[in-house]
């Protein structure tokens, strides 16, 4: 009950002792992995969930939670294997078939979210999901009018169903029909006061507008128990950035994280004005309690590393780059920032080189990841597979004086030397006062012997 209500610190008290007491039961084991989940741990919640179904093979319940577990770490090949099996053990249960919808639209499966629809229709006929999830089909299908249609056809079969508000404003917003997007949206908070999705959606379209007078009337007008949430004192804080008023956004966005330490959004704006303010210590502060908080996301620790690069601390920020990894292991950026620290700052090339393709691999056309791997490549020796990547990353980023540099570099490596001497006079036409210019002179010298 208490994992249902959202008072997850109350629901881990019960379920520590429990886990001590009893830790081989399943459903002791799969109430501490909604518990993680609930605590943005996915890759943990993973692990635990996994033992339960270790336990009890055939739980509905495990399979589900698993699922939505792996859909969260983004693993969502096993992730509909784990649903699709949910559904087998008891097909005529909507959760995991919603999961799966969700998921369908998610991989742009049409097949799959084809299937569940008819068995959703099956199990409930007269169920406004069936229409919202034939109007995701027809949308798909590049059906616009259809799929409108069902929208509204969702709204009067469920008119206290928010979904289906939410669902349709974003039809219209995404067709650029604002005017009627917001409409709609206002009949769903008069219908459902307490739906914090319409209020969000709303926000974010005044906010495209500039229109933040009216993003805080809107707030200002919400039912008190909704008004008193993390989620809703995070919105304000997003308007008041809006409105560079960092000074009032700091208490609000505090008062969002003592009611939901959890709430990353909330952590990463309050860093956010520390860093306006130019409080670079505060941002890592609240960088490194983010961090604590919510130890499944790697974004604090990646921020972490960079600030701590803007600092000069680099033997420090390449300690957050390597924490961001073991939280998250396929983390592109964080892949990237270490193996670009080890290469500028006194690191192992052959270490450099293996952060480098391991963030090639999982983000294999970014001109950062072709600049870094063709980099670590020179500096290893192997110029003329470096020089393959380096030419990459000026073909897709040609205003990158960065990218010049390094590719002048190979060049001259190479004895190329006419190529070498045109990326570097680029490198000076685009930013004179780059940060190697020094060393391009040198190099001009060297090149004229």
């Amino acid at each position: 009950m208490l994992i249902l209500l959202g008072r997850i610190d109350q629901a881990r008290k019960i379920n520590d002792p429990m886990v001590r007491l009893i830790g081989s039961d399943p459903e002791v084991v799969l109430q501490r992995g909604e518990i993680l989940m609930r605590e943005g741990r996915a890759g943990d919640a993973v692990r635990v969930l996994q033992k339960a179904i270790d336990l009890q093979p055939n739980s509905y319940m495990g399979h589900y939670q698993l699922g939505r577990a792996l859909v969260m770490t983004d693993s969502l090949e096993e992730a509909q294997h784990q649903l699709e099996e949910a559904v087998r053990l008891q097909p005529d249960r909507a959760e995991a078939n919603l999961a799966l919808a969700d998921l369908a639209v998610r991989k742009h499966d049409l097949d799959l979210l084809s299937r569940v629809r008819a068995t959703l229709t099956r199990i409930a006929p007269n169920s406004a999901v069936g229409y919202q999830l034939k109007a995701a089909e027809e949308l798909a299908r590049h059906q616009p009018a259809q799929a409108e249609a069902d929208f509204k056809k969702a709204i009067e079969i469920e008119p206290a169903n928010p979904s289906g508000y939410s669902r349709y404003a974003e039809f219209l917003l995404v067709d650029k029909k604002r005017p009627e997007a917001e409409a709609v949206l206002k009949k769903a908070i008069s219908a459902v006061p307490g739906n914090y999705e319409s209020y969000n959606l709303l926000v974010l379209s005044y906010l495209e507008q500039k229109r933040t007078k009216d993003a805080l009337d809107l707030l200002d007008s919400a039912p008190g128990p909704l008004k008193e949430t993390s989620a809703m004192y995070c919105l304000r804080g997003s308007v008041l950035l809006a409105m560079n008023d960092v000074a009032g956004a700091q208490p609000v966005l505090d008062k969002a994280i003592s009611l939901n330490a959890h709430n990353s959004e909330a952590w990463l704006m309050r860093a956010r004005c520390s860093v306006l303010t130019g409080q670079l210590d505060k941002a890592i502060e609240t960088y490194d309690g983010w961090a604590r908080a919510v130890p499944s996301d790697s974004r604090p620790l990646l921020i972490m590393g960079e600030l701590y690069d803007r600092k000069g601390n680099y033997q420090r920020a390449q300690e957050e780059y390597r924490k961001a990894l073991a939280s998250d292991p396929e983390n592109p950026f964080a892949a990237n920032n270490l193996a670009f620290s080890l290469l500028e700052h006194g690191g192992s090339p052959g270490e450099a080189l293996t952060f480098a393709q391991r963030a090639r691999r999982v983000d294999p056309n970014s001109d950062v990841t072709a600049d870094t791997l063709g980099w670590a490549y020179c500096q290893t020796g192997d110029y003329r597979t470096g020089t393959k990547f380096l030419e990459e990353a000026v073909q897709k980023a040609p205003e990158n004086p960065l990218y010049h540099y390094h590719l002048g570099a190979a060049y001259e490596a190479t004895r190329n030397y006419p190529q070498a001497t045109s990326n570097y006079k680029k490198v000076l036409q685009l930013d004179p006062n780059f940060s190697h210019s020094d060393q391009i002179l040198q190099a001009f010298t060297r090149m004229n012997h």
